[in-house]
């Protein structure tokens, strides 16, 4: 019920300028542009979006797409990686992939892992 009543704000916080008449005092809010871009995904990376998509349909976001679900992983990322530098950025891909294709141990693992007391 929580969602659906901030739903209905963010809805009528984001449509108000363009419902105000051209005499109106309320400054209209910019249309933002956007580009179609194609964009390849493993057929469980699909499933995925199409799940989360599916749930936000379910609890009343009706225009959700997996549009919506690649903008907000997108813009999540760059919250991740604002302010870091070209070679932090490269190195968390390097990490995250080669977590991914078991050849580093996931943060959680390795500190969880018993300490070798051995090199110190």
């Amino acid at each position: 019920m929580v969602w659906r009543q901030y739903w209905i704000l963010l809805c009528s916080v984001a449509t108000c300028g363009s419902k105000m008449g051209s005499n109106s005092k309320m400054p209209r809010i910019a249309r933002r542009r956007y580009r179609v871009i194609a964009v390849s995904l493993y057929e469980e990376e699909a499933v995925e979006a199409d799940r989360i998509t599916e749930i936000l349909r379910e609890s009343g976001w009706p225009k959700a797409n997996r549009s919506l679900v690649i903008r907000e992983a997108l813009l999540r990322l760059e919250d991740e990686l604002s302010g870091k530098s070209s070679e932090d950025v490269f190195r968390y891909f390097v990490d995250r992939y080669a977590r991914r294709a078991g050849q580093l141990p996931s943060s959680r693992a390795a500190s969880n892992r018993p300490r070798d007391d051995r090199n110190d």
